[in-house]
């Protein structure tokens, strides 16, 4: 069911389920929620917390996607939905799992394409594999918005 949110969460958690991560489609909270199935979701809590992700409140959840397999994670709830960084939540998910679990595939088969054409280069991808910070991540991946946004002004028609 989409709520006044799942723009938000979209944007939010969108890039991370290219990662090959569970976002909760085809659950009561699509876009609202990340996890794998096994995943420690306290610890996952727990990695995100400490991220200092504003406007963001999570919880450890546990879900089933299909009937045969369940999933844990987290739930997110904005607390003020700002859309300036929503899209950073998606690096900080994605960094938390490195970070946490190190042993769990991501980017697997396909993954790493699309997850590269939702962010517009791979760069990102790489950078959370050489286990770069999410921060220093949204900082080169915003800069690059930057420079787009100022290169196209000119052929704005209004």
């Amino acid at each position: 069911m989409a709520l006044v949110t799942t723009p938000f969460f979209l944007a939010a958690t969108g890039i991370a389920g290219e990662a090959g991560l569970d976002i909760g489609a085809g659950t009561t909270k699509p876009f609202e929620r990340v996890g794998l199935p096994g995943l420690d979701n306290t610890a996952l809590h727990s990695a995100l917390r400490s991220s200092n992700m504003p406007n963001v409140a999570v919880s450890p959840a546990t879900w089933r996607t299909n009937p045969t397999e369940e999933s844990t994670g987290v739930d997110f709830a904005w607390t003020t939905p700002n859309p300036n960084n929503v899209t950073r939540l998606n690096f900080e998910i994605v960094a938390a799992i490195r970070r946490t679990f190190p042993e769990k595939p991501l980017f697997v088969g396909n993954r790493a394409r699309m997850f590269d054409l939702a962010c517009g280069t791979d760069t990102v991808r790489k950078s959370l594999l050489r286990s770069e910070t999410a921060a220093s991540v949204w900082q080169k991946w915003t800069a690059g918005s930057q420079a787009f946004a100022s290169a196209r002004r000119p052929f704005l028609l209004y």
